[in-house]
C-alpha cells in the first residue's frame, strides 16, 4: 500500500502526466467511473485531443473499460478497474472495481462530481461554510430534478439517477 501523497506519482510510473494521474487517484477514490467532461473540468482544459489521448490510453492499456450500457446522450462512461491500481489503494478488491449496473455508475458520477466541486471551490480559499453551501445547493439540484421528472412522469419507471439514489438496481 501507497501512502495518501505517493499515489499519484506511482501511477506516474505508468506514463501519465501528474494532473492525469491526480485525476486518476481521484476517480479510483470515490467512483470508479468518469467521463470525459470531469477530466476536461478537472484539468482546465478544453475538449480535443488530449482528453481524447487520455482515455484512449486508459483503453488501450487495459486500465479501463466503456462497456457499461449507458444512454447515448451521457456520453462514455469510463471504468477503470485496473486491480494493481487499487492494490495501490490497500484494496484490491474495492467495490469501485466490481462491475456495476447503469444505475449506480450514475450515481458514482453524481458523487465525483460533488466532491470535484467541494475539492474546486476549497482550493479557491472560499470560507468552509460557503463551500458547503454550494455542494448542498448542486446536491439538492439533482434531488429537484429527478421530483420533477418524477411528477412530469408519474406512470413510468424512474430514471437512472433516481434508481440509483432509493436503492433500487435495474
Amino acid at each position: 500500500m501507497v501512502g495518501e501523497s505517493e499515489r499519484p506519482s506511482v501511477l506516474q510510473a505508468f506514463g501519465f502526466t501528474e494532473r492525469q494521474a491526480r485525476f486518476l487517484v481521484l476517480v479510483l477514490e470515490h467512483a470508479g467511473v468518469c467521463l470525459p467532461r470531469q477530466y476536461r473540468a478537472f484539468s482546465g482544459i478544453a475538449h480535443g485531443r488530449h482528453t481524447h489521448r487520455f482515455f484512449e490510453k486508459l483503453i488501450r492499456g487495459g486500465y479501463a473499460t466503456t462497456d457499461l450500457a449507458a444512454p447515448a446522450h451521457a456520453g462514455r462512461v469510463y471504468h477503470l478497474q485496473y486491480k494493481p491500481w487499487y492494490r495501490l489503494l490497500g484494496e484490491p478488491d474495492h467495490r469501485h472495481r466490481r462491475p456495476m449496473s447503469v444505475g449506480r455508475a450514475v450515481e458514482r458520477l453524481m458523487v465525483l462530481e460533488l466532491h470535484t466541486r467541494y475539492r474546486r471551490l476549497l482550493g479557491k480559499a472560499q470560507l468552509k461554510p460557503q463551500v458547503i453551501t454550494a455542494v448542498g445547493r448542486e446536491l439538492l439540484g439533482f434531488v429537484w430534478a429527478i421530483g420533477v421528472w418524477v411528477e412530469r412522469h408519474p406512470s413510468a419507471p424512474l430514471p437512472l439517477a433516481a434508481q440509483a439514489a432509493d436503492g433500487s438496481r435495474p
